[in-house]
């Protein structure tokens, strides 16, 4: 075996043509032990043109591979028919696979070939449901058959039961339950959803009545909705499994997801702290599926996932979690594009809604976002109403070129948008900006991660400056800092700090009021 790896890894780093011309003639000109011995070029002609081959090439090779589950050769058919689904199967090699099931042939053969055919069987592959195929092919070919026919897509508006003791949890940002939990007071019926817990990192509702993800979705300040499906002994084994399997088979998982999907129900399993988990996986679902055949597991495309979290004292239990994969998210119809370091919208939704509220009542604001990125902190602001004029600089054309784009997208035609390439600590010499003329300055600046600035704290030194230089009396200066590091200015007023997690390190998001 490990002599096939050390000749696939040459093999692959050959060129292509070499690779054809030269290894597979030798490969099909060989006398049967030199083929069992040179047995990695099939794995590495799968690699190498799934990888580089064009069309025609892909074909020559598809031809090749569908020749060799013929092969007298089990070890010869098994590599062939693991390459065949990198290439693309076609119609006869899939009949090909199905009669080498049906052949009752070695278990590994089988085991292989179910593999195989999870990944390119069809309506053929689906008529041998029952002793040929497990559950877990089954289910998948049906997923892929049936997402060829309709894709299907999450129905925002379909009302949806509030079944007795059914929990969402609105996960955020830690640190920023607490305006989630204002905009939820503000914006959603208390007459529809009762607000429960709320720890960090999350916000609990009870429905009190029939609702919809549309409601939900009227939100802009939390990143992900998750519905409740229990609680479980966190672990493996076969007790694990089946309460997980339970969980995704209940009758509340069916009626959330057949209520709201137009199409066939199809979801994912996720272990988001625990990475991969492939042979768990398969025994959950398919013992999900005897329990739950309307709804399927599909790894790819699905409209659903059903997220496995650790909670408790080190993780003892696991959270099930129903999600629903919107993508592109409804809230965020005006993202055209995005660019390498810009914000969680979330966050930006969120520092939209502290300014908006900070600024109640006032009206034609003139805004500026000196880091602006793709203009999520700036269209944010906007959408809340209020805004004038709101002008974005940033040092990366690019940025700016999806910012007008996101902006365009927005139509936000009661405001003004000015989207200058220049640094932040130029607008005053260029004229580009008044000395006290803006009502609020919004920014996520960098933050010396995924953007690396060589003197932080002097970039930061000079945007307090320039902040103090831009402001009206009474102006306002909101932004994520990562420093402990304020204003010189004593002009500048903290009115609000708040600790956030901004995915693995903390910030302060920062409020200072220019002093009249």
């Amino acid at each position: 075996m490990k002599s096939d790896q050390d000749l696939y890894k040459k093999l692959r780093d050959l060129p292509k043509e070499k690779l054809w011309d030269d290894e597979v003639a030798r490969f099909n000109t060989a006398a049967p032990r030199e083929r069992m011995e040179r047995v990695a070029v099939i794995r590495a002609v799968g690699t190498v043109f799934f990888r580089f081959g064009t069309a025609e090439e892909k074909s020559a090779v598809r031809a090749w591979l569908t020749a060799l589950l013929a092969d007298p050769q089990e070890k010869i058919r098994r590599y062939a028919m693991t390459a065949l689904p990198k290439i693309g199967a076609s119609a006869e090699a899939e009949e090909q696979m199905i009669s080498l099931l049906k052949a009752s042939g070695p278990e590994r053969e089988r085991h292989h070939l179910g593999r195989a055919l999870e990944k390119v069987g069809g309506v053929a592959t689906l008529a041998l449901a029952g002793d040929d195929l497990s559950c877990v092919t089954e289910q998948k070919v049906k997923a892929a058959v049936l997402r060829k026919e309709n894709p299907g897509s999450i129905q925002l508006e379909a009302l949806l039961p509030a079944n007795a003791g059914m929990r969402i949890f609105l996960r955020c940002r830690r640190g920023l339950e607490g305006i989630v939990r204002e905009e939820i007071e503000e914006k959603l019926d208390d007459g529809i959803f009762k607000i429960g817990e709320v720890r960090p990192g999350c916000v609990t509702l009870t429905p009190r009545r029939s609702f919809s993800l549309e409601m939900l979705y009227e939100l802009r300040c939390f990143g992900t909705v998750g519905f409740s499906l229990g609680l479980i002994q966190n672990g493996d084994g076969e007790q694990w499994i089946e309460a997980l399997a339970q969980a995704i088979a209940s009758p509340r998982t069916r009626s959330i997801m057949l209520a709201a999907t137009e199409g066939t129900a199809r979801y994912r399993l996720d272990f988001p702290a625990r990475g991969h988990q492939r042979g768990a996986i398969r025994q959950v679902v398919e013992r999900a599926y005897a329990k739950a055949p309307e709804i399927l597991n599909d790894a790819r495309q699905a409209l659903w996932s059903v997220d496995v979290i650790p909670v408790g004292v080190l993780g003892s239990q696991a959270s099930v979690e129903l999600r629903p994969r919107l993508y592109p998210d409804p809230r965020l119809g005006y993202r055209q594009d995005d660019i390498a370091a810009a914000s969680h919208p979330p966050l930006a939704a969120a520092m939209a809604r502290l300014a908006a509220k900070a600024a109640f009542g006032r009206k034609a604001q003139v805004i500026w976002d000196p880091f602006c990125g793709s203009a999520l902190e700036l269209i944010e602001r906007a959408l809340l109403g209020g805004v004038g004029v709101a002008y974005g600089t940033d040092l990366d054309a690019r940025a700016l070129e999806v910012a007008r784009a996101n902006f365009s997208a927005a139509a936000l035609s009661t405001t003004e948008a000015n989207l200058i390439l220049s640094d932040f600590r130029d607008v005053f010499r260029d004229q580009l900006i008044k000395e006290g003329s803006i009502s609020l300055i919004i920014s996520n600046p960098p933050l010396g991660r995924r953007v690396r600035v060589k003197d932080l704290r002097g970039l930061f030194g000079d945007f307090y400056a320039t902040a103090s230089r831009a402001l009206k009396p009474d102006g306002l200066l909101i932004f994520a800092n990562p420093l402990q590091m304020g204003p010189n200015d004593p002009s500048l007023k903290l009115e609000y700090s708040q600790t956030v997690d901004l995915g693995g390190f903390n910030c302060q998001l920062e409020m200072y009021r220019k002093a009249g």
